[in-house]
Parts: C-alpha cells; structure tokens; sequence
C-alpha cells in the first residue's frame, strides 16, 4: 500500500494544479459489510471459516477537486485510500474516479454528491500471511453540511463495490475460486476545503 499512500499524495500535488480548484480533504470512519454467496472453509477463507458475511471497519481518507464548475453541479476527481479491518482480516483498498455534486447548498443545507470509482483491493484472512490484490469498483453517494467557510461535515456516504478477496480456492489455484464478494459501505466524516481560486493564470 506505500504506493498507493504516495499516489494519494501525487494527487494532492496534481488536483492543486487545477485552474480553478475546489480542493476538499477528508477523512472519517468506514464500516464495510463484505459478503459471498459461498462459503469458504478452508485455510485462507477471509471471512472465517464456513462464513458468507462479515462487518469491516477502519477509516478513509482522501482528496477530492472539484475543477469543472457549472449553474447547478460541479464536477471532478476523487481519490481515497480505505483501511479495515475485521475479526483480524484486513482489507486495503486505492480508488480514484469521478465526482459529481452539487454546486450549491439545497434542503437543510445539504450537497449530495455521486461518485464512480476503480482502483486496487488488497485482502488478507485473519489466519494467515498471505494476500491478494484484484481490481475493484465502487458507486459512492452521499451528502454533506457545510459547518463554516472551510470546514463541511460529511453527513453520511453509502456505497456499493464489489472485490474478489483472498480465499481458499483462489491461492491454491483451484478451477472455480470464489467469485467476487459484494461491499455496502457507510462513513461519515469531516472535510477541509480550500477556498476557491485561480491557481494558474
């Protein structure tokens, strides 16, 4: 993951360099429900032995820049890094993508917000070493309050993704591992904004 901690920071280099940045930095805690439709009973299974489901939970962080700017949404890019863990299982996760949201406030003070994301999972059970890294997508949407001129809080956010996790059949190489295993995630959190500005003239 030390790649994917100095991709997160490229991003904050990168996304600043945006001719007018909405920059926001946010981190928060995260609770993943990770499950399968079958169960894994041997060495390597990452949600336990005989188990189809497990609560995750840890913390992400990330930056988001918000470059495209119209009447009624903005637009950008989004990176995040995910760190959780469950029953002694880890689950790490890089993602970056799209973001959509709101341009301004609506009910209660509220910008929902969209966002599709791709990157890298990397899971490891709880009983052993061994781990494994595949491609993983993410549909996020949330809403967030502005709390003052720099500081939001980021209500809740739910997502689905979907991730095929170290198993059993999948490091011994069997002829049918496991498909993927679904995510349903939910975090909240506090996000910094840069004021927006031009940054390149």
């Amino acid at each position: 993951m030390k790649l994917r901690f100095l991709a997160l920071v490229v991003g904050l280099v990168v996304f600043a360099g945006s001719a007018y940045a909405q920059i926001g930095i946010y981190v928060g805690p995260n609770f993943t429900h990770i499950s399968n439709s079958q169960a894994d009973t041997g060495t390597f299974a990452f949600l336990g032995s005989g188990n189809t489901s497990k609560m995750f939970s840890g913390a992400d962080f990330g930056v988001y820049d918000q470059f495209w700017h119209g009447q009624s949404v903005d637009a950008g890019a989004d990176m995040r890094v995910n760190i959780q863990r469950g029953a002694g299982a880890h689950l790490n996760e890089f993602l970056i993508g799209a973001r959509v949201a709101a341009a301004h406030p609506m009910a209660w003070s509220l910008k929902p917000y969209g966002e599709l994301l791709g990157g890298e999972g990397s899971t490891n059970p709880a009983t052993n070493p061994v781990s494994r890294s595949k491609a993983t997508f993410a549909i996020m949407g949330g809403v967030e309050k502005p709390l003052g001129k720099h500081v939001d809080w980021r209500v809740i956010e739910v997502g689905y993704g979907s991730l095929q996790t170290v198993s059993t059949g999948l490091v011994t190489g069997a002829a049918n591992p496991p498909g993927s295993s679904t995510l349903i995630n939910f975090s909240t959190g506090i996000v910094f904004r840069f004021p927006e500005k031009k940054l390149i003239p």
